[in-house]
């Protein structure tokens, strides 16, 4: 097979390897992930087509044109330069900006009322709590911190930044910051959700020993223009799951024309 058949994609101290090296070794692994990706990309291509998606002249200039910013290359030279040195024409760069637009379209036409169904249905995924806790790796001495808090009125910052044994957050008197409840461990989540702001929970054994936690802010969920993005995201993947299922997606590869 020629050069221009089987192109060398990485040289390492003279010796080249080849693209059918890359796909033979990912195939071996089983590492399906890069082909899947392709997969990705072109499902969502015919997704667009079919919903009839038209992209003007102006709206790939304009994503071009970000990507150069991005990139900075501001001036005609410095991208012609940067296209060279990566084996890559203008056309390349436009491709991509189509294949980006029709995902973003796609994106954009998630229906309002399905984000609101699906923020209705999962309010308790977007409940946030500030939290500070103390770790330490005796059980005694985390119930005497937390009769000094709870009985005595100390100071829960004070405390963590004097014995807890977490040197990631000692500093910030124990500040861990906003949690959801798939961020804390299995067993902490429920106490610390049904708690209060102010609340100390605890003493609660952890994979490193025992722990209190100290609920310094409750955030409930709220529909707001960031949550509102994640969920778009989610349903569009989602819906992309559905359309990839319904695709006859096959690797025809064959080594042996190598």
């Amino acid at each position: 097979m020629s050069e221009s058949e089987d192109p060398v994609m990485v040289v390492v101290n003279e010796q080249s390897v080849h693209l059918s090296d890359m796909i033979r070794s990912l195939s071996v692994e089983g590492n399906w992930k890069l082909f899947e990706r392709f997969a990705r990309r072109q499902v969502i291509i015919q997704w667009a087509d079919r919903e009839g998606i038209k992209l003007s002249p102006e709206d790939l200039q304009n994503e071009v044109d970000e990507w150069r910013y991005e990139n900075r290359l501001e001036r005609v030279e410095d991208t012609d330069a940067w296209l060279e040195t990566h084996g890559l024409t203008l056309f390349d760069v436009v491709v991509e900006a189509e294949f980006l637009l029709y995902e973003r379209w796609l994106m954009s036409r998630i229906k309002e009322d399905d984000i609101r169904a699906f923020f209705v249905q999962r309010t308790l995924d977007f409940e946030r709590v500030e939290v500070c806790w103390i770790s330490v790796s005796d059980e005694g001495v985390a119930e005497e911190l937390c009769l000094q808090v709870v009985e005595e009125g100390a100071d829960f910052y004070t405390l963590a930044r004097r014995y807890s044994q977490d040197e990631a957050t000692r500093p910030a008197g124990g500040y861990l910051g906003r949690r959801r409840r798939r961020d804390l461990p299995q067993g902490v989540a429920p106490l610390i959700f049904a708690a209060s702001e102010g609340d100390v929970v605890g003493t609660v054994k952890v994979e490193k020993g025992y722990a209190l936690y100290y609920v310094q802010k409750r955030c409930p969920a709220v529909l707001d223009e960031t949550t509102r993005e994640k969920i778009r995201k989610k349903l569009f993947e989602s819906y992309l799951q559905r359309e990839m299922k319904r695709a006859e997606i096959n690797f025809p590869f064959v080594f042996s024309d190598l």
